[in-house]
């Protein structure tokens, strides 16, 4: 485990906890001023002293101090007294000429006492020499001989009392050229081990979600009774329905309560129908969803989007919207592929499997209103619009008192054999700009702009109306007037609204 602590306080290189050792070991390792095994060695001048409080002697039979002798070989030699800071003398344990094979002293490892020695009337008391027999193993057998100090380092390692002590001594023998700053360091890490081992692993906290509406929230909402509840208006289904020529005739394109007619690559033409009042049994061809439409069902209380998938760029602004999405990869009870025609133009949706029944009216926030028709218009039995490639036309008809829906130059019949009929015909005029999503081919994609303002075309009872429109922003309807200002009322009835370039 490697722990770091910020500002400096510890060496440049992570600390390393080193694995555990015998006390024993580590209390023969502190003796004899040895770095524990795995821990950087410390420079000569930054020390800590032993740690003992206690100059008495450990219960146990002192050792008689051998003669200074060389070192034989396996042996360890007793390390010679150490210089007085800023002057010269035997070199230390690790230098040419100590005497001690590896390893380092650090002066400050060396207990003062009163004295004629180097530096204010001390002298350095030495360090006495600590045998090991390698033959008992890794937890081998410590002999200290000579004066107390082995004796003492060695049992205030085995009766250590916390692991904070011990973490503290290491840091202490690890830290090079900042004693004073050495014990913050140990404490700073002693504490953050603590809180570890205390707190345990934690996640990351769920940051903010946007809701799609300007609003963020802290992950899910609360569920408490105390909760306010959402406000008691039905969510409808939107589908997107594929409108090329291979997925006509449509299925359950009539039952719609709303029809949206966008641009799409190649300036072909795509359906989002909406149901609130009624759902049949099967509804498609069912496509994929666009950027435009995120923008467009905001008006509506968090809808059912059903789609069959979208570019990889555009999902996770699908999933932040304020929708529920029921795509196959969500929802793939609710979709079968027909036989009728050919992939991709064969995928059907089963409403009921979405929503256990139809919503009501009230779901319908679209801004629009219903009722008779304002004084005015102009007889008109016939009215086309356009796309790069493709078109509509919408032709009166006196008898159903419905406009009769054509594409690209063929009536527009669902596979009931109903013709597909609307009471009420929206033209209205938006800007349609480059977004930055493109098609496979590299077409880049339309984004329809719904929220500002502009003007439309209403056709309904055989009559033209020069309307304005307003959707101030993307959580309205939108709101369609005379130009005198007035609401201009829709027939009851499907609605088509046809989005035409301004």
């Amino acid at each position: 485990m490697a722990i770091e602590a910020p500002g400096g306080l510890l060496p440049s290189s992570p600390v390393t906890v080193p694995p555990a050792i015998s006390c024993a070991k580590a209390g023969a390792r502190a003796a004899s001023g040895s770095p524990p095994t795995g821990a950087p060695g410390p420079d000569s001048d930054s020390g800590s002293g032993s740690g003992s409080g206690s100059d008495t002697q450990p219960p146990h039979a002192p050792h008689r101090t051998p003669p200074v002798r060389r070192a034989a070989p396996g042996q360890v030699a007793r390390p010679a007294d150490p210089p007085a800071r800023g002057s010269g003398g035997p070199p230390l344990a690790g230098q040419a000429g100590s005497g001690r094979p590896g390893g380092r002293v650090r002066a400050g490892r060396w207990a003062r006492e009163p004295g004629t020695g180097g530096g204010g009337g001390e002298r350095a008391r030495r360090t006495p020499k600590v045998s090991i027999d390698h033959r008992l193993g890794l937890n081998g057998l410590f002999r200290a001989r000579g004066q107390n100090r082995a004796g003492m380092a060695m049992n205030e390692l085995i009766s250590a009392q916390s692991f904070t002590r011990d973490m503290v001594a290491t840091v202490g023998m690890m830290q090079s050229a900042h004693r004073r700053r050495g014990t913050t360091a140990a404490a700073l890490l002693a504490a953050t081990v603590t809180a570890v081992l205390a707190v345990g692993c934690t996640t990351t906290p769920r940051g903010q979600v946007d809701d799609g509406r300007g609003r963020t929230s802290d992950g899910p909402a609360p569920t408490s009774p105390s909760a306010d509840p959402a406000p008691a208006v039905g969510s409808p289904l939107a589908v997107k329905i594929d409108n090329a020529p291979a997925a006509r005739p449509h299925t359950g394109l009539d039952a719609a309560d709303v029809v949206y007619a966008e641009q799409v690559e190649g300036g072909l033409s795509r359906l989002m129908a909406v149901y609130a009042t009624d759902l049949p049994k099967t509804i498609g061809p069912v496509r994929s969803a666009r950027e435009s439409d995120l923008e467009l069902l905001r008006q509506f209380q968090r809808p059912t989007l059903a789609f069959s998938g979208a570019q990889g760029k555009l999902l996770p602004l699908i999933d932040g919207a304020p929708l529920r999405v029921a795509s196959p990869k969500e929802e793939s009870k609710a979709y079968f592929r027909g036989t009728d025609k050919a992939t991709p133009h064969n995928l059907y949706l089963r409403p009921e499997r979405l929503l256990s029944s139809a919503p009501g009216a009230d779901a319908l926030t679209t801004g629009f209103t219903y009722g008779a028709a304002p004084r005015g218009g102009r007889a008109e039995d016939s009215r086309t619009v356009r796309f790069p490639a493709a078109r509509f036309t919408f032709d009166w008809s006196e008898d159903r008192r419905r406009w009769l829906v054509s594409m690209d130059g063929s009536p527009s019949v669902a596979t009931d054999g109903k013709r597909v009929a609307a009471a009420t015909v929206v033209v209205q005029y938006v800007t349609v700009r480059k977004s930055e999503f493109h098609d496979f081919l590299g077409n880049n994609t339309p984004f329809t702009e719904t929220v500002g303002s502009g003007t439309a075309k209403v056709l309904r009872d055989g009559k033209v109306f020069d309307a304005e429109w307003k959707r101030p922003a993307a959580e309205d309807g939108t709101v369609f007037t005379t130009k005198a200002g007035k609401p201009l009322n829709f027939a009851k009835g499907q609605v088509w609204v046809v989005f035409a370039k301004a």
